[in-house]
């Protein structure tokens, strides 16, 4: 099974097991997908993963990225190339989401792509029908009050009132009101 792997370093020849801050595990794995497009998510390093699947009756669809601030996608992913691996695997373990593959043990690239432009990329996507993207401004307002109220969770969960990190300043500049 072709499975792939987004990655901002370039030159991998092997996937080796490692802790993901995203899990909820803190087992060292090498994650994979069977969708090019959701891999490319992870081209970049970045503080939020804003993508997901839309779910019928219980059976996840398309991929799709939600813009939780105005001009997200741009922003994170403009201007900025990462590389999608291609990895021929067999017997990995499905996680709980969907597409998503896990191993112990280290695992042989196949192939490699540089994708020059990740924004870009995306848009392609979605004129393809590979990846809908819900833009910031066309959120309803439910949608944009959850939002609001779990960055502000996230500010308060970390204390980052008064933090003085990369962290506390992204969500400063793309959440200002998580602060008030």
């Amino acid at each position: 099974m072709m499975l792939y792997h987004g990655s901002p370093t370039e030159g991998l020849t092997r996937l080796l097991p490692a802790a993901s801050a995203l899990a909820d595990t803190k087992e060292q794995l090498v994650y994979l997908t069977s969708l090019p497009t959701a891999a490319l998510f992870y081209g970049v390093r970045c503080f939020e993963y804003a993508y997901g699947y839309n779910w019928k009756d219980g059976i996840p669809g398309g991929l799709h990225y939600i813009e939780c601030f105005p001009d997200a996608l741009r922003i994170l992913y403009s201007g900025r190339a990462g590389f999608l691996y291609c990895c021929e695997a067999e017997g990995l373990a499905a996680t709980q989401k969907p597409n998503e593959y896990v191993s112990l043990q280290p695992v042989d690239i196949t192939g490699c792509t540089e994708i020059p432009d990740l924004y870009e990329a995306f848009l392609k996507a979605e004129r393809e029908g590979e990846l809908e993207i819900f833009r910031y401004e066309t959120l309803s307002p439910k949608m944009l009050l959850h939002i609001e109220q779990t960055a502000a969770q996230i500010v308060k969960e970390q204390n980052l009132y008064q933090a003085d990190t990369p962290f506390a300043s992204y969500m400063r500049e793309h959440y200002p009101k998580a602060f008030l």
